[in-house]
This record gives C-alpha cells, sequence and structure tokens, in this order.
C-alpha cells in the first residue's frame, strides 16, 4: 500500500526547480555557507534521483507503475529542463546573484560561479538526463491509466485515509496544492525572465541588421559617387590638355602688370583647340551645357573650365567680379 501512496513523478522534473530558486534567492546567498550548501545539494542530485529510480523500477515490477501518458510528461520535463545545456539558467541565475553579492571579492564571485557550473553540468543536468533514460524504458510496463481509485481496492484506500486522518489528510493535500502552485509561479517566473532576455536579443538583432543594411547602402552610394566622380574628372583630361600647355605660353609672354580678361583668354584657348582637331570632339563632350548646345557655343569656357584656367594663370589673370555660371 506504501508504494502506490507514492505520486508518480512527483520528485522529478521541474517540481523540483523551487528547492534550487530558494537557494538562488538573493537573500539566502548574503552567506557564504548558505552558496556552498547550495552546491552540496546539486551534488546529491544524483543520489537522490536513484532511489526514486530503484522505487519507479519496484512500482513497474508491481504493476504499479504510471500510465504511459504521465510518463511521457515526466521524460518530456526531464528533457525540457536539459534542453539549453549552453546557456542553463540554473547557471545564470546564479551567476546574476553571485554578480550582487558586494561582500564577495570578484576571485571568490569566480570560484562560485565555476563550482556551481561544474555542479550544473556533471551532477544536476547528467541526474536529469538518467531520469528520461530509466523511464523511457519502463514506459508502458503501467496498466492504469485512471489514478489509485481505478486500482483493486482503491477506493477502499482512499476510504481509510479519509477515516483514518480526516482533516490532517486533507491539510496535506491543501500544503502540496499549495506547493504545486508556487511550482507553477516560479516556472512562469523564470520563462517570464528567458523570454524577456529573448526579445531584448531579437531587438538587438533586429537593429544590427538594419544598421548592416543601412551600411551597405551607404557604401555602395560612395562607391557610386567616387565612380561618378572619377567619370567627371577623366572627361575633363582633355581640356586640360589644352589648358596647361597655354598657361604656361601666356605667363612667359605676359609683361610686367599684364592681366588676361576672360575674353582674352576665350580667345587664346580657341586658338590653341585648333592645334589639337583630334581633341575637339572630346573637348567639346567636356564643356557641354544645354545652354552652349542651344547658342552653339560648344567651346565656350565657363564655370568650372574658365575658373580653373584663370587659377592656374594666378597673378595674370584680371580679377572681377562674379564669375561665369554654366547652364
Amino acid at each position: 500500500m506504501e508504494l502506490i501512496n507514492r505520486y508518480p513523478g512527483s520528485i522529478i522534473g521541474t517540481s523540483n526547480v523551487p528547492v534550487c530558486n530558494k537557494w538562488l534567492r538573493s537573500e539566502e546567498l548574503s552567506k557564504i555557507r548558505t552558496l556552498e550548501r547550495y552546491i552540496e545539494l546539486l551534488g546529491q542530485i544524483p543520489d537522490y534521483f536513484a532511489e526514486y529510480l530503484d522505487f519507479e523500477q519496484e512500482k513497474s515490477e508491481k504493476v504499479y507503475f504510471m500510465s504511459d501518458a504521465v510518463c511521457d510528461k515526466v521524460i518530456s520535463q526531464c528533457k525540457d529542463f536539459v534542453a539549453d545545456k549552453e546557456n542553463h539558467f540554473m547557471v545564470t541565475t546564479f551567476n546574476d546573484n553571485i554578480d550582487a553579492l558586494d561582500f564577495l571579492t570578484d576571485e571568490e564571485k569566480a570560484e562560485y560561479k565555476e563550482a556551481n557550473k561544474q555542479a550544473v553540468e556533471n551532477s544536476l543536468l547528467p541526474a536529469f538526463e538518467n531520469v528520461a533514460a530509466v523511464l523511457s524504458g519502463l514506459k508502458g510496463t503501467g496498466t492504469n491509466d485512471g489514478g489509485i481509485c481505478n486500482y483493486d481496492g482503491g477506493k477502499e484506500y482512499y476510504e481509510y485515509l479519509l477515516k483514518k486522518y480526516g482533516q490532517e489528510a486533507l491539510s496535506a493535500y491543501a500544503a502540496r496544492i499549495r506547493d504545486m502552485e508556487e511550482t507553477i509561479t516560479n516556472l512562469q517566473g523564470a520563462f517570464s525572465v528567458q523570454q524577456t532576455k529573448m526579445n531584448e536579443l531579437t531587438e538587438q538583432n533586429q537593429a544590427l541588421l538594419a544598421e548592416k543594411v543601412e551600411y551597405q547602402n551607404k557604401k555602395r552610394t560612395l562607391s557610386g559617387r567616387e565612380k561618378s566622380l572619377e567619370s567627371r574628372e577623366n572627361a575633363k583630361l582633355p581640356v586640360r590638355r589644352i589648358f596647361y600647355p597655354l598657361v604656361n605660353r601666356l605667363i612667359a609672354e605676359a609683361k610686367p602688370g599684364t592681366k588676361y580678361t576672360r575674353t582674352q583668354i576665350q580667345e587664346e584657348f580657341l586658338r590653341e583647340l585648333d592645334s589639337f582637331p583630334e581633341l575637339k570632339p572630346a573637348v567639346r563632350d567636356a564643356l557641354h551645357t544645354p545652354k552652349k548646345a542651344k547658342n552653339n557655343t560648344p567651346f565656350e569656357l565657363a564655370g568650372w573650365a574658365m575658373e580653373e584656367f584663370r587659377l592656374a594663370l594666378g597673378e595674370y589673370a584680371q580679377t572681377s567680379p562674379g564669375r561665369d555660371r554654366e547652364s
């Protein structure tokens, strides 16, 4: 009778999380001994679970094993608990609470973090994995899907409990229900924290992706501008092949006080251009503007061309207000 008085799956799965969470609360972590006891407790989990598995094995042999549906839930809980080994909440939560303890040195914090990490990885998680493996082997040996009351003498057993223990039994069940509700609340809190962190990481990832796209767009735009600038500068080369020999000649011929006007510069440019007929098409393209095309003055120096020429002449260029503009 004692066997069927034990609740199937009661000491495994996520029902143990409150035990660990109680040790993780910051107020209980205020004493060094509490930290050490908590890590010791993690090391005892395999032995604790081994006793439970012996109990489940005995239940199976006596045909009192849990139903397949309950067994699947317990196995699923165990697998869920060990799913995130690389970033397990039993490690991250512990680390966060350790960091909040200002009476520990950085070296002591690092030691406690490593001790907890080793206990979780080498004791706690393997214990849950072992439970899942053993229960998977025992699955199918249960013959009752309806609980203890469906066993032979089950109803009489409950009548006996009520008669013998009465209010004491009811209070015990009520306390058990409160424990289960606390377990659910703690689990919801842990999952909520993890979900919040996941949401934050998702938002950060989206922001980084947006920055990456913006950077790539700017890079393409800059590359296009550089190519466009290079293309414009290359188009000016034929004009400069006329400019610079002409500038050198005008400076050499200049007398003290000589100041070349824009009109003189234009006339000298056209005469010089006649010496390079092969360059005229390229010069026409470089100097082209809609206004010049309309006025049929394709070789008129204006805008950048005139300013560049006058800049090259330096002191020999006549200074006058305003400047020519290209249209």
